[in-house]
């Protein structure tokens, strides 16, 4: 879908008013006892979610040897560029 920026900022400026407009503060009516049912509820379901696999510290250590190198898996033929292997005539930054 394609329009001009002038009418996209029309249709945001018209969608700000009416929902300002329509806006009404609600206050919900939840007592302790349902709030406590409503976060038990969530808190069961969060755990279960929840897997005892490898930690966010551990979870790209497939991508390293035992020797602390990268593993080639054969995406990058390309030779690093030193100083000392750069063709003549080529910078290396």
């Amino acid at each position: 879908m394609r329009i001009s920026l002038t009418k996209a900022k029309r249709q945001s400026t018209d969608l700000t008013r009416s929902a300002e407009a329509d806006s009404v503060p609600m206050q919900p009516n939840i007592d302790a006892k349902s709030r406590g049912m409503v976060l038990g509820t969530v808190r069961t379901i969060v755990s279960k979610k929840a897997t005892a696999s490898t930690s966010a510290a551990r979870s790209q250590d497939f991508l390293y040897g035992k020797d602390v190198y990268p593993i080639d898996r054969g995406r990058s033929r390309r030779r690093a560029l030193t100083p000392l292997s750069a063709p003549p005539g080529r910078h290396v930054v």
